[in-house]
C-alpha cells in the first residue's frame, strides 16, 4: 500500500510539474525506455525485473526497435531479447497513447534441489498498450501493459501479463528544430 501511495504522489507531482511540455516525436527521432520493478510476494522469494527498449521512429507515428527484459530472484534468472513495432496516436497534447507488437526470445535458468540448474528457451509473441505523459519537452512517464503468450519452446511457460511504469526519453534527430 505504501508503494502505491508513493507512486501516486510522484505521478501527481509529474502531472502538475509542467503545463507547457508537449513534445511529439517526429520521423528519425530515437527513444529510450527504462523500467525497474521488484515483486515481493507474501510467501516465497521476490523477483527483480528490468526492462529496456530502444527504438527509432520510421514515420511520425510508427516506430520499431529492440527490447531486453532481465528478471532474477534467489533461484531463478531470465534474459529476454526481442523486437517491437508500434503506432503512436499523436494528439498535440502531453499525452501520447500507443500500441506495440512484440516478438521475444527468452532463456530461463532455474536452480533445482541438488545443486543443478535447468535451462529453458521460449519464444513469445504479444502486444503492449500504453500512454506516455510528457512532463518535459523530451521526457515522459510511460504507463503500459504487456501481454505475452508462448509461441514455441518448453511447455509450461504459458502467458504473462506485465504492467510497467517507466521513463521514456526522446533523442531528437540532429536537424530537428
Amino acid at each position: 500500500m505504501r508503494q502505491i501511495i508513493m507512486c501516486l504522489t510522484v505521478l501527481i507531482l509529474l502531472l502538475t510539474w509542467s503545463s507547457t511540455a508537449k513534445a511529439q516525436q517526429q520521423k528519425g527521432d530515437r527513444e529510450i525506455f527504462a523500467s525497474f520493478s521488484i515483486n515481493v510476494p507474501e510467501k516465497g522469494d521476490g523477483t527483480a525485473t528490468g526492462v529496456l527498449k530502444y527504438g527509432q521512429y520510421q514515420t511520425d507515428n510508427i516506430n520499431a526497435g529492440l527490447l531486453t527484459i532481465t528478471s532474477f530472484s534467489k533461484n531463478f534468472s531470465s534474459l529476454s531479447m526481442g523486437i517491437y513495432g508500434g503506432y503512436s496516436l499523436l494528439m498535440g497534447t502531453k499525452y501520447v497513447p500507443y500500441a506495440n507488437a512484440l516478438i521475444i526470445y527468452t532463456t530461463t535458468n532455474t536452480d533445482v534441489p541438488g545443486g543443478t540448474s535447468v535451462s529453458t528457451n521460449t519464444g513469445l509473441v504479444g502486444g503492449e498498450a500504453g500512454v506516455k505523459y510528457y512532463f518535459a519537452e523530451y521526457a515522459a512517464v510511460d504507463f503500459s501493459a504487456q501481454y505475452q503468450t508462448q509461441l514455441f519452446g518448453d511447455k509450461g511457460s504459458g502467458s504473462l501479463m506485465r504492467y510497467l511504469i517507466g521513463i521514456s526519453v526522446l533523442l531528437p534527430r540532429k536537424d530537428r528544430k
